[in-house]
Formats: C-alpha cells, sequence, structure tokens
C-alpha cells in the first residue's frame, strides 16, 4: 500500500558570518535553523580543497514542517506567506551581508506514488523577487 507523498520546505539565507539575531529582527522573522561555520564537522572544516559552495557557512533558515500532500505548490505557499511583503528587506539583508536566498523542496515518496511538482506563476515570481535559489532533495522508496 502506498503512502502519501510527505513534502517539507526549506528557506535559507547563507553567507560568510551574521548574527541570528539580527536577520531575525529585520525580517520579524523567528529562526527555525541556525548554524555558524563552527557547528560543521571538523572534515568539512579542514577541506582545504572543497567547492566553495561546499565549504562551511552560517545558516538562517525556517521551515515548513514535513506533512502529507500531492501538491508541492500547497506546502510552497505557506512558506510564501511568511515572507510575503518582505522581499525588500531580504534583498537588502543579501546585499549587506552577502547572503544567498535559498529554497529548499524534500520529497519524501514510494515508487509511482509521486506528488506534483509545479511551481505556479506566483511562486516564481516570488522566488524572483528574492533573488533565491532552488534545490530538490527526493528520496523515495
Amino acid at each position: 500500500m502506498n503512502k502519501e507523498p510527505q513534502i517539507k520546505i526549506k528557506f535559507s539565507l547563507i553567507g560568510d558570518e551574521f548574527s541570528k539575531e539580527y536577520v531575525s529582527n529585520r525580517l520579524g522573522v523567528i529562526s527555525d535553523r541556525f548554524k555558524t561555520k563552527d557547528d560543521w564537522p571538523d572534515a568539512i572544516k579542514n577541506a582545504k580543497d572543497l567547492p566553495d559552495h561546499l565549504k562551511p557557512r552560517t545558516v538562517w533558515g525556517v521551515d515548513i514542517k514535513k506533512e502529507s500532500s500531492y501538491a508541492v505548490s500547497d506546502q510552497f505557499q505557506k512558506i510564501i506567506k511568511i515572507f510575503n511583503g518582505k522581499e525588500l528587506m531580504i534583498n537588502k539583508l543579501c546585499k549587506e551581508l552577502k547572503l544567498t536566498a535559498v529554497f529548499e523542496i524534500v520529497i519524501e515518496m514510494e515508487s509511482g506514488n509521486r506528488p506534483e511538482m509545479v511551481l505556479t506563476k506566483e511562486i516564481i515570481k516570488f522566488i524572483s523577487l528574492i533573488n533565491a535559489e532552488i534545490g530538490f532533495d527526493l528520496y523515495i522508496d
């Protein structure tokens, strides 16, 4: 028996070093997830030959908890609701602190029981307004 797909949406601001409180206060949003360079495993911190995107960095994030859903867009709307109207501040923070905005869509599913993976025009517009990257992590049983 196939179980419903589980979808989690994560939003992160990623940079060199910055204050969790500063970003949270400017956005009026409390971070669910905060990791500094010191929180990375020693193997990563000491690896000199890692590409830049894999090197330790500071990450401020807000997640929409994993839920059963057959549509990525339904879950994505929940995270947009949190940051709607904060687009200019996100852009200011990204410029001021040299941050990158990233959305990550995490999907756990059984083979043959996948969700609809559509990003609506509204979602694409929001992603574009904050100049964000987007990634997909798929876990298939």
